[in-house]
């Protein structure tokens, strides 16, 4: 990308929006794009002269009740300090620049959180032509991830039905299911697979048994007739069904204890 000037609107803008746009295809930008990008947005509104009636509105678009009664707080003083300097900092610019921040800063999390694991470039291939269909082959996504198919097959389907966005685990404070804590919970239950060395029931038979549970919700329709919840669902039930599995039958469980 170019360089932009100083006080340049025009060039600011068209760099804010190409943030976005990066932002919006789950392209994480580097924290000095970010931070040089704010910084010049910051001083173009600073020399956006101030509306008699506008203070209030840019207040109000600041979501957090301590920055607001900072803004409010330091411009009420600094009136009186700096109103014989032409280029003293406006309430407006300040309350502009913050509230640009935080929309700045929620696509950033948002795309983050959506990033989800590496995938490698044959496994993307894979999944583009064969995920949504009855003949995917497990057995190449198990030899292309080392015989550990189970946490990205999962993460991509949980992923195409947008559960990741639609539900929230941990704080009540949390919009959404991170790709990190998702991720994080397959790769566990990935290695739960293998605790007790099974040829069959492994992770290569989970993630046949959650791919086969996505097309057939997805290629007969019942994905209109279930919520978001009970698709949820279905895929976590797919994909633990034999975790820890032991390799014998409920008979011999019964009888050896």
């Amino acid at each position: 990308m170019a360089e932009l000037g100083p006080g340049d609107p025009a060039a600011t803008a068209l760099k804010l929006h190409e943030l976005v746009q990066r932002l919006s295809k789950g392209e994480v930008p580097a924290a000095s794009d970010l931070m040089k990008t704010m910084a010049l947005a910051a001083d173009i509104l600073t020399r956006t002269p101030e509306g008699e009636n506008s203070g209030k509105e840019q207040l109000a678009a600041v979501k957090n009740e301590q920055v607001r009664e900072w803004l409010a707080s330091t411009f009420t003083r600094l009136d009186s300090v700096y109103s014989s300097r032409p280029n003293k900092p406006t309430f407006k610019a300040v309350a502009q620049a913050l509230v640009i921040g935080q929309y700045i800063d929620s696509i950033y999390r948002e795309s983050s959180a959506n990033a989800g694991p590496p995938v490698p470039a044959e496994v993307a291939q894979l999944f583009q032509e064969q995920l949504d269909c009855w003949g995917f082959d497990i057995f190449s996504a198990e030899s292309l991830l080392s015989g550990h198919p189970l946490c990205l097959v999962s993460f991509e389907i949980f992923r195409r039905h947008d559960l990741l966005k639609k539900h929230k685990v941990g704080h009540a404070s949390q919009s959404q299911i991170s790709a990190h804590c998702l991720s994080t919970f397959l790769t566990q239950v990935e290695r739960g697979y293998s605790n007790h060395g099974n040829p069959y029931h492994n992770a290569t038979h989970g993630a046949d048994v959650v791919q086969t549970v996505h097309y057939l919700v997805r290629s007969t329709g019942l994905e209109a007739w279930l919520s978001s919840l009970e698709i949820l669902a279905m895929l976590l039930a797919a994909t633990v069904h034999d975790l820890d599995h032991t390799g014998t039958t409920n008979a011999f469980h019964v009888q050896s204890y």
